[in-house]
């Protein structure tokens, strides 16, 4: 069953959102912020006060609209080693254990050192990794929804004028949604390689198929 955390409802304006990790999450929920009046905090996580609903209790909305945002998997894999890996390390982030575990949970995985880990060798160890006991990070997109109850899927790569479609669609003012949590790094395409490419499709191929994904 999905995370019911990762839910955020607004009974005044009637949607739910159902938000993915590395999929322009953070940028989204600080214009739901702005849209709900909530002051936003951000720190290591968000510590801004949405209303929450678990997914067992859609039922209960049946008209409010409920939507989410999804993003290229290679991408976001790239996104996820560059943020929670290489720029923790860089930053020397006091978060990361002895054992090279990084925040968010990365420390969960007390066999494998994080601190001098390459892209290949990150790849590697998602692509061996289900998503029983993966990271939120790099778990597949898919175990996050719902689809039969989703209203709309929006896409990381086209998120305001996806977004856009959410607003009307709510009877909202349109919001043009900041890109937070940007991280300094290559095209994704530039990363991988024929067999990192092959690696991530087969790890990644409900997601790959289920949103129409291609490299």
């Amino acid at each position: 069953m999905p995370d019911p955390r990762f839910n955020i409802i607004s009974h005044k304006h009637k949607y739910i959102f159902t938000f993915v990790p590395k999929s322009g999450c953070v940028s989204l929920r600080r214009v739901i912020a702005d849209i709900e009046g909530l002051p936003w905090e951000f720190n290591i996580a968000p510590r801004t006060k949405f209303d929450q609903v678990p997914h067992a209790e859609f039922h209960k909305y049946p008209d409010y609209y409920k939507f989410t945002f999804v993003r290229n998997p290679w991408d976001r894999l790239v996104s996820c080693y560059a943020d929670k890996v290489v720029k923790a390390r860089k930053e020397k982030n006091p978060a990361i254990t002895s054992n090279g575990g990084v925040y968010n949970g990365f420390a969960m995985y007390k066999d494998v050192d994080f601190r001098t880990m390459t892209f290949e060798q990150f790849v590697e160890f998602v692509a061996k990794t289900p998503d029983s006991n993966s990271n939120g990070h790099f778990i597949s997109q898919h175990t996050f929804l719902k689809m039969d109850d989703l209203d709309f899927v929006g896409y990381f790569e086209s998120i305001q004028t996806d977004f856009n479609v959410v607003t009307d669609a709510v009877g909202l003012k349109r919001q043009a949604v900041p890109h937070l949590n940007r991280t300094d790094r290559e095209d994704y395409q530039d990363l991988y390689d024929d067999r990192t490419k092959a690696l991530v499709a087969k790890r990644f191929a409900t997601d790959i198929n289920l949103f129409g994904y291609k490299f």
